[in-house]
């Protein structure tokens, strides 16, 4: 424990919680920023609509698959330096990713990013556990915490609109670059080590089966719906290797002195509902989230034929229709929605490149 005065402990723990903020930020931000730039890499690499979704599913689930591993790595060897580590190999993907020279290399790259992410979550909220210690302090760094993931979503594709229109795609993942050495810095200058318990064990097994079954099932999911159709033998053998791995996980995690995740924990009826509620909600996201990529694809194409105004307008337009049909949230989102398109009121005169703040004329 490092000796300092009140007011020194304050601005160190300030700036802690800015480094350990950082890494839940980039992790989050590389989750949505990505959406925006399907189209310039389609373009540079001449690839397909499956290869463009594993842009995303690589890092989506290395990082799914590994999160609990890298919390008990992190309980293992200190999550101070499994998170700084953690932050180096998030850098060192990201400059993989922006230096990629083929489709390949960036879903390489983009797996490797996954691997940083995973370490970069749980390390980052048990070092923000270890050094602020009075459960208010605590309670308010973790709001912080993760408010600041929540905006980086949000955030995201606005900053990769903005990054792609006036550097390139390539920039969206040099930008992490400085943001690790920042976040390294922060951590390694102002943070105590946690605790090391060496009795924690990972299980491997158990982590290889996850991966697999990850991979696998997403996989299936992709190329079944993406030319292969659902009856092609090699996308009934992914279903079935599917269920055979989750299968093998369950008995494995069942029996391992030290699961990655105890099937114990399914006892308690609230961990057990919320655990559920959260999968359904993110289920229900599926529409919605598997319509994102062809619209990303459509609308640069649209966009360079009629201007950003029509598209913008009919996105309201249906943004409305479907609040229409989900009632529960229609009256803000039709208020919104509706002042949208009167400050779009002269979306059907003759498009001038002056109406899109430049855009077109960065196109041309």
């Amino acid at each position: 424990m490092r000796k300092m005065g009140s007011g020194e402990t304050k601005r160190s723990n300030r700036l802690l919680l800015t480094g350990a903020t950082l890494g839940f930020v980039v992790v989050q931000l590389d989750v949505t920023i990505v959406n925006v730039a399907f189209q310039q890499i389609g373009a540079s690499f001449g690839s397909r609509v499956s290869a463009l979704q594993w842009i995303v599913n690589a890092y989506t689930l290395v990082f799914a698959a590994l999160i609990l591993t890298a919390g008990a790595l992190g309980d293992l060897l200190g999550a101070r330096q499994v998170f700084i580590a953690g932050f180096a190999i998030f850098g060192v993907g990201s400059l993989g990713c922006g230096l990629s020279t083929s489709m390949p290399l960036l879903i390489g790259a983009r797996a490797f990013q996954g691997i940083g992410a995973a370490i970069l979550v749980p390390c980052s909220l048990a070092l923000i556990k270890r050094n602020f210690t009075k459960d208010a302090d605590r309670d308010k760094a973790v709001s912080i915490w993760a408010a600041g993931a929540s905006v980086a979503v949000a955030a995201g594709p606005v900053i990769g609109g903005v990054l792609i229109a006036g550097i390139g795609w390539r920039s969206i993942f040099f930008v992490n670059v400085p943001l690790a050495i920042l976040g390294i810095w922060l951590v390694w200058r102002h943070s105590d080590e946690t605790t090391q318990s060496r009795h924690r064990g990972i299980d491997l097994l158990g982590q290889f089966l996850a991966i697999f079954a990850l991979a696998d099932i997403a996989a299936t999911m992709i190329e079944g719906g993406g030319g292969l159709g659902w009856a092609h033998p090699l996308i009934l053998s992914g279903f079935a290797l599917f269920v055979a791995a989750a299968g093998g996980f369950i008995f494995v995690e069942s029996r391992s002195r030290a699961p990655m995740l105890p099937l114990q924990v399914f006892k308690d009826r609230t961990f057990t509902v919320a655990t559920v509620i959260g999968w359904i909600t993110n289920v229900a996201f599926l529409p919605m989230t598997a319509i994102i990529l062809p619209a990303d694809l459509a609308s640069g194409w649209i966009t360079t034929r009629t201007g950003a105004r029509l598209p913008i307008v009919a996105g309201q337009i249906l943004m409305m229709v479907g609040c229409e049909l989900n009632r529960g949230e229609r009256r803000h989102a039709l208020l919104a929605s509706g002042r949208s398109i009167v400050a779009n009121r002269r979306w059907d005169r003759p498009y001038r490149p002056s109406d899109d703040f430049g855009i077109a004329r960065h196109r041309r």
